[in-house]
This record gives structure tokens, C-alpha cells and sequence, in this order.
């Protein structure tokens, strides 16, 4: 008997040993979370915009932090706007924008836009006019995917705000960073003690951008604030507590992979051309399809941005989808009166239907309806809907338009490695409808032409990455 009470003592205590602590649960709970929008930084409106960028935050690894894979302040993507045509409710053609990532940005070994391009510049070579349409930009219906850097920042006007996400084109990260090394240089000339990054340590300059209109081109111009503005201990606390840039920017998904088959195939048969039934493509679609998780049921259709089969609700059509075409084509001079200005109305009209919403849309120019669509969101979701101040500004959104020829691109990094992550599953929030609003507030300005083309040079066999746009997505200046 004394033999069989020592085991089942021996059994206790190993089942005690491998009990689960509070502190594990917590940690694991928050690991589970589902995928969290975060909000990002705005400017539509001309003037000046004072940021405080924040260092990349560390994570946390068997209950220790430890530093980001990446030592800096951002991180790169390159990403595109898919234009895909659909039929209304009313049996109308329209289009509408869906925005993806190069796959290999979320360790998925393929991309399938890469690996389209590679197989139509092979297989139709000896004709220009189709090698000259796929290595086109975006903005001229091209397949060249677009450069962008995104980084945290603190609006210094609307410190409320907390920490938002802005993206920066490639040329407009290069003369930030241009800067920055000057400015660095000359701090370590006074002291070789000096070693943080002046733009983006704990005690660092803000970054000043202004944004001007010349012609009715819209330029941004950045430079460094001689004073020091420290972050302090709740803002820093703020930052540990949002999702890293890897798990926002980096994140591909079955919805991703089924509209970019969509848009290959109208942009195949717009050419008259025959790519996507070669057999690599297709090897490329099972490799993509067999490495996105087992649980990931989110789809895409061209009847809507749906989530049929109980997919990611993230990835349906969202009053910020709105906003992202709006700005779209405010930044490419396109007016509520063209064709595209009308089509993207019905977009706002079905939206209103699909949400069961009451604004009148009688009178009202498409900016004014999502402004009108934003307060009556604001309403439902319970939000005290704060009125603006005269500072606040909105955005401006993507494909940047190709008016002026860049400095050209160094050599495109790999996408960096990052880990493995779980199924995001579905959207857990989306920005307040106040904060949003209060950078929409400005005057209408529909006839804003963007300042530059994106230098992301264009997909080839070789497989590039990188994003378009400079607008209201990734906040950034455009």
C-alpha cells in the first residue's frame, strides 16, 4: 500500500508541475486575439503636420522581450490596389478596389502576381504592347507593385489620438531618412555619445511635413524639429500594447489569393492574352492555397466583398474602404461627375442598402455622404461623436499618380523574415468613427494631384515586392 500512495503522490505532483499560471493564460489570451485593425494617420487638408515617430517595439518571447526582428523605426511593404469590374445590383458594370500585399511579406513562398508576370513576359515576349501594360503602374492598369514604408507615429496636435500608422512612399522615406542621417551626423560631430536615432528614440525630434498644392500638383516636404520632444512612459506602455507592424501589414489570406485570380483573369482577357491556364500558374495557385492556414475560411466574390462560408468579416466593404476610393481618386483629379466619381457613388448607395442605414444622400457630394455616413455610424456604435477643431484634416489615399520621373530605387531588399503567425481570424475592431472624422473635416478638395510616382521598380521573373498609394490606408503623405 505504501508503494501505491507514492505513486499516486509522484502522479500529483506531475500533474501540479504542468498546471497552466495566471500569467500563461493572460499571455495566451492575448495571443488568440483575432486580427485588430489599426488606425492610421490622415492628411488631405494643406498645411503643416507634426508627428513623433516611435522606435519599432520589442515582443515578447518566452516571457521575455526581447528586440524586433527589424532595429528601426518602419517596416517595408509593397502591395497593390486591384481594380476588378462586377455587376451592380441595378445590372450596371462597376468597379471596386481590393487591396493585397505581395504574398512573400507574409512567409508564403510564392506571390502569384510575380509568378503571372514572370509567365506572360515569357510567353508573349515579342510584344510590347503587352510588356509595356504589364510593367505599367497601377494607376495606368499595370501589374508594378508599389513601395511603401510603415512606421507608428503620435500626432502632436491630436496626442488623443495615440498611436496611429503612417505610410510613406519610397521617395518620401528616402529624403526622411536623408534627414535623418544628416541630422545624426551632425549630433555625433558634438558628442560621439550621441547613438539614438534622432527621429525615433525615446528622446528624439519630431518630423514636420508639410503638404502644398503648386499647380495643381500636391507636393510633401519633410523635415526635422530642432527640439527634442521626449515619449513618455504611457505613451511607450501604448506601444508595447499595439499589434506589431509585421501582423497588421504582413497578412495574406484565401479572400487575398481569390481576388487576385479574379483580377488576373479580366486583366488576361483585357490583353487577350492567356496566362492564367499555363501550368505554373496553376501550380503557383495549389503551392499559395496549401501554405495559407487550414482555418482560414475567407472568400472573395465579385457580387460583394463578402465573407461567405463564415469567413473574415475584415474583408468586407467597409465605410474605411469608402474613404480609401474616395481619396483614390481625389489624388488623382478624378470628380464626382466623371464616370469613375459616379460609379463610386453607387458603391456609397449600395453601402448605405447593405448596412440598412437612413442617410439621405439628396444634394450631397460623395465626401459629404461619408461624412454623413460616419456621424450616422457614430450614432449606432454609441460614440459622443466630438465636433472637430479647425486643425483637424483628412486624408488622402493610394496608387500614386505617375506625373514625375523618381530617383530610382536601390536594389529591393527581400521581404524580411518574420514569424509564423497564427490564423488572425476575424477583424476584432475598426477605428472610432470620432477619430476619423475629425481628419475628415476640411473642405472639399477633389482636384489634388499626387507628387510623384512610386519607384518601386516593376515585377519581373525575378520576383520584386513592394506597395503602391500614399494615402489614407497607411495615412501617409502623398
Amino acid at each position: 500500500m505504501e508503494k501505491v500512495d507514492e505513486e499516486e503522490l509522484n502522479v500529483l505532483e506531475i500533474f501540479e508541475s504542468v498546471h497552466e499560471t495566471y500569467e500563461e493564460a493572460v499571455q495566451k489570451a492575448s495571443e488568440e486575439v483575432g486580427f485588430t485593425k489599426v488606425p492610421f494617420f490622415n492628411m488631405s487638408k494643406t498645411g503643416d503636420y507634426t508627428v513623433r515617430i516611435g522606435p519599432n517595439a520589442p515582443v515578447k518571447k518566452d516571457g521575455k522581450w526581447v528586440p524586433a526582428d527589424r532595429k528601426s523605426y518602419e517596416y517595408p511593404i509593397k502591395s497593390k490596389f486591384l481594380k476588378i469590374s462586377s455587376v451592380g445590383k441595378d445590372g450596371k458594370a462597376k468597379d471596386f478596389n481590393v487591396k493585397v500585399p505581395n504574398a512573400k511579406y507574409a512567409n508564403i513562398s510564392v506571390d502569384l502576381i510575380d509568378s503571372f508576370v514572370s509567365v506572360a513576359s515569357s510567353k508573349y515576349a515579342n510584344d510590347q504592347a503587352v510588356i509595356k501594360k504589364i510593367e505599367g503602374s497601377g494607376y495606368d492598369g499595370g501589374l508594378k507593385w508599389d513601395s511603401q514604408r510603415v512606421m507608428y507615429v503620435l500626432d502632436m496636435d491630436n496626442l488623443k489620438d495615440g498611436w496611429e500608422l503612417l505610410e510613406l512612399s519610397y521617395s518620401q522615406y528616402k529624403e526622411l531618412e536623408e534627414r535623418k542621417i544628416k541630422l545624426w551626423e551632425k549630433n555625433l560631430k558634438k558628442d560621439r555619445n550621441i547613438s539614438p536615432c534622432p527621429i525615433s528614440s525615446i528622446q528624439a525630434n519630431c518630423v514636420l511635413i508639410t503638404k502644398k498644392t503648386e499647380n495643381k500638383k500636391t507636393k510633401y516636404l519633410f523635415d526635422i524639429d530642432r527640439d527634442i520632444t521626449e515619449i513618455t512612459q504611457d505613451q511607450l506602455s501604448s506601444l508595447l500594447k499595439m499589434p506589431r507592424i509585421p501582423d497588421v501589414i504582413y497578412r495574406y489570406t484565401r479572400f487575398h489569393l481569390e481576388a487576385t485570380i479574379t483580377f488576373l483573369k479580366q486583366f488576361e482577357e483585357k490583353l487577350n492574352i492567356d496566362v492564367m491556364s499555363s501550368p505554373e500558374i496553376k501550380e503557383v495557385i495549389e503551392k499559395i492555397s496549401l501554405e495559407l492556414p487550414a482555418d482560414d475560411k475567407s472568400h472573395f466574390s465579385t457580387d460583394k466583398k463578402d465573407t461567405e462560408g463564415g469567413g473574415d468579416a475584415s474583408d468586407a466593404m467597409t465605410i474605411d474602404d469608402l474613404w480609401d476610393s474616395y481619396d483614390d481618386l481625389v489624388k488623382n483629379e478624378i470628380s464626382d461627375k466623371s464616370e469613375e466619381g459616379l460609379k463610386f457613388r453607387e458603391d456609397i448607395m449600395d453601402f448605405i442598402e447593405d448596412n440598412k442605414l437612413t442617410t439621405r444622400t439628396r444634394g450631397k457630394s460623395n465626401k459629404e455622404l461619408l461624412l454623413a455616413i460616419d456621424d450616422e455610424l457614430a450614432e449606432i456604435n454609441g460614440d459622443d461623436g466630438d465636433k472637430p477643431s479647425d486643425k483637424d484634416v483628412i486624408p488622402a489615399k493610394e496608387p500614386p499618380v505617375k506625373k514625375e520621373v523618381p530617383k530610382e530605387e536601390p536594389k529591393v531588399e527581400d521581404p524580411p523574415k518574420v514569424e509564423d503567425k497564427k490564423d488572425e481570424g476575424e477583424d476584432t475592431e475598426r477605428q472610432s468613427v470620432r477619430d476619423r472624422r475629425a481628419r475628415r473635416e476640411a473642405p472639399v478638395q477633389e482636384k489634388v494631384a499626387d507628387e510623384e510616382s512610386d519607384d518601386a521598380p516593376a515585377a519581373t521573373a525575378s520576383e520584386t515586392h513592394e506597395v503602391p498609394s500614399e494615402r489614407r490606408r497607411a495615412r501617409r503623405p502623398r
